[in-house]
């Protein structure tokens, strides 16, 4: 369930509050370092996990991956905002095994073609592989 936000009403509690303190120039200046600060940190390396939009044989699908990188690289991946990784299927070395309807994939694979597209992202692990269907028979 999913609650929605009420920016109405949190609008109004930041104007109460701004106008209830004494001096809303020391807020502001209080508002602007926290933010020059963040913006700082944003330039330090960080190990996390995110996922990952990539798009495989015209597919969509999220690797689940833990990345070592920028906090600005982090940030953006975190909100899509550096867009889809595309990756031919035949980079990934796909294994079909008889009577399984999914390619195997191995985490080298898809880490290395992910850091081969993402700049200066590095993928330290392969969380979750995405189940990569048989569309056509490989002759």
């Amino acid at each position: 369930m999913s609650k929605k936000i009420n920016w109405s009403r949190i609008g109004e509690v930041l104007r109460q509050l701004v106008l209830s303190v004494k001096s809303p120039l020391f807020l502001t200046m209080l508002v602007l370092a926290f933010l020059m600060w963040y913006a700082q940190k944003l330039s330090y390396i960080y190990t996390t996990e995110v996922w990952v939009p990539v798009r495989i044989e015209g597919e969509r699908y999220r690797v689940k991956c833990m990345i070592e990188a920028r906090g600005t690289e982090i940030w953006a991946q975190r909100f899509a905002i550096g867009g889809r990784i595309n990756i031919p299927l035949t980079e990934l070395s796909p294994k079909q095994e008889a009577n399984n309807p999914y390619y195997t994939i191995t985490p080298s694979s898809i880490s290395n073609a992910i850091m081969q597209r993402s700049g200066s992202m590095r993928v330290i692990d392969v969380l979750e592989i995405p189940e990569i269907a048989i569309t056509h028979s490989e002759e």
